[in-house]
């Protein structure tokens, strides 16, 4: 028998409730979606009953980034859309350090919510953690899913820069007031009037490592591409 690590960590849970003669179900909220995906595959009808009782009492707001990424592994859709439901609708409450541990369809699928409730400002420091924790598997594709203007019209100044150092350099095409170069500019951060004012005054593109010293953030390769350069530039003149 050949299970995940997660369901192998439910495995002595789950045999001590199938020989306990108590049926005592020692369920947490990080093995639940795991000893339910081993009542289905048992065909063990009390534990699923008693599992899903378990979970409807314990999934909330805290909880449910956990059974979010637990009931993907498994494939429980119906555990994974309420879960996910959850998240959206609870976003700021929710465990931040398992929101950062999701993985990128999950997160994304979190931004793109009906669900979703929050604060703009507040959405774009989260986005902006997780491309800092996802930053090797940051693509245009996941950048514009999880930075949607009709989601995050306004960014938090703070963040601003950040997000403008990689929509330069994973968005280098996207334009209009929607985009998230422009929405950071509207953010008024002064350390992008500066960086822009570097980039048409001494027409060079600062260097990743002089702007992420100042900012104390990481170094992005290739940050000075000409065609990053080119833009910074165009941008510097409609701002200034």
């Amino acid at each position: 028998l050949t299970v995940l690590d997660s369901a192998a960590d439910a495995f002595p849970v789950f045999l001590d409730y199938c020989y306990s003669s108590e049926g005592k179900l020692d369920a947490t909220t990080h093995i639940g979606a795991a000893l339910k995906h081993l009542a289905v595959f048992f065909g063990n009808s009390a534990l699923f009953d008693e599992i899903c009782q378990f979970i409807a009492g314990d999934l909330n707001w805290q909880t449910a980034p956990t059974y979010y990424a637990e009931a993907d592994q498994f494939k429980l859709p119906n555990l994974t859309n309420a879960a996910a439901r959850m998240c959206a609708m609870h976003f700021p409450s929710a465990d931040y350090d398992e929101l950062m541990d999701l993985k990128t369809n999950l997160f994304s699928a979190i931004i793109a919510s009906p669900y979703l409730a929050c604060d703009s400002k507040l959405l774009s420091r989260r986005v902006a953690d997780y491309c800092r924790a996802h930053s090797g598997e940051l693509t245009p594709e996941l950048l514009a899913a999880i930075t949607p203007a009709d989601k995050m019209p306004d960014i938090a100044p703070k963040e601003a820069l950040y997000l403008y150092e990689r929509a330069l350099l994973y968005l280098p095409n996207e334009d209009g007031r929607g985009s998230l170069r422009q929405r950071c500019i509207d953010a008024g951060n002064p350390f992008i009037q500066t960086w822009l004012k570097r980039a048409l005054w001494l027409d060079v593109l600062p260097c990743a490592g002089d702007i992420t010293t100042a900012k104390n953030e990481h170094v992005i390769p290739g940050f000075t591409a000409p065609s990053a350069l080119q833009q910074a530039q165009v941008e510097a003149g409609q701002v200034l």
